[in-house]
């Protein structure tokens, strides 16, 4: 089984402002209303299922919480079920895309 691949933030912009990948945020209601990266759908963790994930054929998926730990459990979730693209966790997450001065919206 593959295993769920480490990016960071940088890269993870990149990929997106390329078109080349899909982010989703896998943190709570509640933190993604104080903080999130605009365009990113959230699926919480707590109700995560890989068919709830926007699939886009060709594309890389990124997965994103707010330090690394959920997105990585979610991205095994993927992998498990058989996501048939690379899946990629956000080191750092939201935290580190933060301090990195990349775009945010603030509720």
């Amino acid at each position: 089984m593959p295993d769920v691949i480490d990016i960071t933030p940088g890269e993870a912009k990149a990929w997106l402002e390329n078109g080349d990948a899909i982010m989703v945020d896998v943190r709570e209601p509640c933190e993604y209303e104080h903080i999130h990266i605009e365009g990113t759908p959230l699926i919480a963790l707590s109700t995560f299922s890989p068919e709830l994930v926007p699939f886009e054929k060709g594309k890389k998926l990124i997965l994103q919480c707010k330090s690394g730990g959920r997105s990585m459990m979610a991205g095994q979730q993927m992998i498990a079920a058989g996501y048939p693209e690379d899946v990629y966790n956000m080191m750092g997450g939201i935290i580190k895309w933060e301090e990195e001065s990349f775009p945010v919206v603030k509720g």
